[in-house]
Order: structure tokens, then sequence, then C-alpha cells
């Protein structure tokens, strides 16, 4: 993510193990809107990490975070290295502002309490 943060996505490619990754215009594209998106979240936001062990490997949550908002979260990548001496991103999950805002309502509507009928 650093990579990211300082706009050099050709280094961020090389973190890319590229027998997991299709490094093509579309990934390429991915990466630039990226970049966009982080630029704007870190001004309004901490970024913060969270390690998960995963059946295969660890998946890292990578997110920019700033709990005085309404909806906190406002950029978010899961990183993926599927096996636990992996050198390489094995894979690489974008969310956007919007799509973060969609996980966060629908989290809330389900861990509400139902509604009883008279």
């Amino acid at each position: 993510m650093y990579f990211l943060e300082q706009d050099m996505q050709d280094n961020a490619i090389s973190m890319i193990d590229e027998h997991k990754i299709i490094v093509n215009k579309a990934f390429k594209d991915k990466l630039k809107e990226a970049t966009k998106q982080i630029a704007i979240a870190i001004k309004k936001a901490e970024p913060g990490i969270i390690p998960v062990k995963e059946k295969e490997g660890t998946r890292y949550t990578y997110c920019y975070y700033n709990k005085d908002l309404q909806f906190p979260e406002l950029y978010q990548a899961d990183i993926f290295f599927f096996s636990d001496d992996a050198t390489k991103i094995s894979k690489v999950i974008f969310y956007t502002p919007e799509e973060l805002k969609k996980k966060r309502i629908e989290r809330e509507k389900s861990a509400a309490p139902p509604k009883i009928k008279n």
C-alpha cells in the first residue's frame, strides 16, 4: 500500500505474484484508481492494518478509517498471501467508499434486533 500511497504503481506491481494475478491493463487501471482513492482517503483518515489467518495463508485488511464520520471506512484493500512463506501478493481486492458504505449498512441491518409485531 505504501507504493500506492506514493503513486508508484510500477513498484506496487513488483510486489505481485504474476503466477496468481494477471497484470494486464484492467489490473493496472485498478491500481490507478486505487491510487486516486487512497490520495483522497489519506487526507481524512488514518490507515490501519489487520492480519487475519486464513485457511491458506494470511489476509491483510488495510483500511483507511476515520471514527468521527458516519461511514468511517473510506477505502480498503484486502491483500492475500496464499502461504506463510510467500513474498509476493497472491490476490488483492479493492473496496471503494461506496462498497464499504453498502457493506456497513448491511452489517448494521443484520445486527439489528428483529422488529416485534403487535
